[in-house]
């Protein structure tokens, strides 16, 4: 989709900015805290978001943004990719420019088949002019690398001018080498009440070792379809981690309803620890369970 849009993008930056409005909204039923960017991304917003995200661990980033600061853009991905979140852009959702940068560093990255995400070129506004920037291109290429994303991928997020936009949806991503999940974001989204944030589980690394088998939880997810999504977006994503691992979707229920495990294995302990390990230490998050 190859629409002209990114102007809103170009007119904001000649008002002046008071950053994105940046808060937690509650739980969702998978337990995930919702955390919400509105607005124009300022370069004050990296530090903003990394405070407010500070002591969550787990949580979905909604994004809804025109786009702004690059280095916010990066930034506030780089700390996305550091806590393991996911993003989601919701069915109103217009995430473009830098925006769609924060939005790259989700694990998994998700979208409703209505959402506006959008990428362009790297550029300045110099008397009233859009000028594309090599080495801005050149920060959003080392970051897309840094996210494991392909040539073609990074390709796909600069080609487009600073007049024009890139739009990326459940048509072209496979094309793009982008892994996303679209479908219905509501369960994302939506905050309920009596749901409690999932604590944080670390195996016990002095416990005994014995036959059973354990595999790696990375994530869980509303629907079948959904949880389907996610172990294709790993595979793709982390085939260097995940190796051979078999994908294994468990269904569960809690007070809010039923929801799927999104879980790789079944192998010896020492094996999934070793693979939730490398997870770790590329900024994700799992605990290892017991068969």
């Amino acid at each position: 989709m190859h629409l002209r849009l990114s102007l809103i993008a170009l007119v904001l930056s000649g008002f002046p900015s008071f950053g994105a409005e940046i808060r937690q909204a509650g739980i969702n039923a998978l337990g995930q805290a919702i955390i919400t960017i509105d607005g124009e991304l300022t370069a004050d917003d990296t530090a903003r978001f990394a405070s407010i995200a500070s002591n969550i661990p787990q949580a979905v980033v909604s994004l809804n943004s025109p786009g702004g600061s690059l280095s916010a853009g990066i930034g506030i991905g780089n700390s996305i990719r550091s806590r393991g979140y996911s993003t989601v852009a919701g069915p109103t959702a217009l995430c473009a420019s830098a925006c769609g940068l924060a939005w790259l560093a989700g694990i998994p990255r998700m979208g409703h088949p209505n959402s506006r995400i959008g990428f362009h070129a790297a550029f300045t506004v110099t008397d009233g002019r859009a000028i594309e920037r090599g080495v801005g291109n050149a920060l959003v290429g080392s970051y897309a690398s840094k996210l494991g994303l392909s040539d073609r991928a990074v390709a796909f997020i600069t080609v487009a001018s600073p007049e024009t936009m890139m739009w990326l949806g459940n048509e072209n991503a496979d094309a793009a080498e982008i892994a996303t999940v679209f479908g219905p974001t509501d369960q994302y989204l939506k905050a309920v009440p009596s749901a409690r944030l999932a604590p944080v589980r670390t195996p016990n690394p002095k416990a005994n070792p014995d036959l059973a088998r354990y595999s790696v939880q990375v994530a869980t997810a509303p629907s079948w379809e959904v949880a389907s999504s996610i172990v294709r977006a790993y595979q793709r994503q982390l085939p260097g981690v995940i190796g051979s691992l078999k994908p294994i979707v468990l269904e569960a229920a809690n007070e809010t309803g039923r929801y799927y495990r999104v879980r790789f294995g079944s192998e010896p302990r020492d094996i999934a620890m070793l693979a939730c390990a490398r997870l770790l230490e590329i900024g994700m998050s799992c605990f290892v369970a017991r068969q």
